[in-house]
């Protein structure tokens, strides 16, 4: 499954990669803490540089917006290296 949620944000269309960027922000509110425990569930860098390309680049408002929920709620999990 995570691996179908980053190939959505990153070559995904708008409505793609919008929904994936929801569903991320929503496994993050709800199992950040099991991430943050178990560091090797999830590649943070590849998320994190696939967020950050949409929150940098997306096309539409709405693109960027929903990345910056993602990424707050990405921000919760990250150690202050990564931050």
């Amino acid at each position: 499954m995570y691996q179908h949620l980053i190939s959505g944000i990153e070559r995904g269309g708008t409505e793609v990669k919008e929904e994936c960027l929801d569903i991320c922000t929503e496994v993050f509110k709800r199992f950040g803490l099991i991430i943050l425990r178990q560091p090797n569930l999830v590649n943070k860098e590849v998320l994190m540089n696939a967020i950050n390309s949409q929150l940098t680049s997306g096309k539409t408002l709405s693109l960027r917006k929903r990345a910056s929920y993602a990424m707050g709620q990405f921000a919760v999990i990250l150690n202050n290296q990564q931050l």
